[in-house]
């Protein structure tokens, strides 16, 4: 019975974690593809564009705004922003109605690369997506931003226990190490 038990929870974690690894490798191989063919010949960082179109597409946009909606952590937003000003793509200036937000719009040259940009990510991604149908990429796109959806709006439930207290075992771990000592 147990063996039983294995096989289907081991069933089970492979079909979650499959899903998931396909995930992570198509993210990773676009970032990738990127990084050859627009990062360092025009010298735009991944978070850079997505943040100068995410201001492009809804400007003007705050900073939380553009994490929010791109999936992105406030503090690599923020970075980019500061990277995007010094190239001259975007502007910030102050929300009327709150003075304490900043809002984000794109300048001339932001939306000239931005058309650049737009036509190369085109190119690639009409690429990426021809082994599919237009109904099969329809659906994958109307699956993907659902999942998107609940992941933004909902909160995730707690974590199960961990079997031990693994950062403190490895933190032991750590200082074993200095002193020559081997863990039990």
């Amino acid at each position: 019975m147990e063996s039983t038990a294995r096989k289907e929870l081991a069933t089970g974690l492979r079909g979650q974690r499959r899903l998931a690894q396909l995930l992570n490798t198509f993210g990773n191989m676009v970032q990738s593809i990127y990084q050859g063919r627009t990062e360092k010949p025009l010298g735009l960082a991944l978070v850079e564009w997505r943040v100068l179109r995410a201001t492009i597409l809804r400007h003007p946009i705050s900073q939380a705004g553009v994490a929010t909606g791109e999936g992105l952590n406030v503090m690599g937003v923020s970075r980019a922003v500061a990277g995007l000003r010094a190239k001259g793509l975007i502007e910030c200036h102050s929300d009327p109605d709150d003075r304490r937000k900043t809002m984000l719009s794109p300048t001339d040259r932001g939306r000239q690369l931005g058309a650049d940009m737009a036509e190369r990510e085109r190119v690639m991604y009409e690429h990426t997506f021809s082994v599919l149908s237009s109904d099969e990429q329809r659906v994958l796109d109307e699956l993907l931003e659902r999942v998107n959806v609940h992941l933004r709006d909902t909160d995730l439930p707690p974590p199960p226990t961990a079997s031990r207290d693994w950062a403190a075992l490895f933190e032991g771990a750590a200082s074993d190490e200095e002193t020559g000592t081997t863990p039990p």
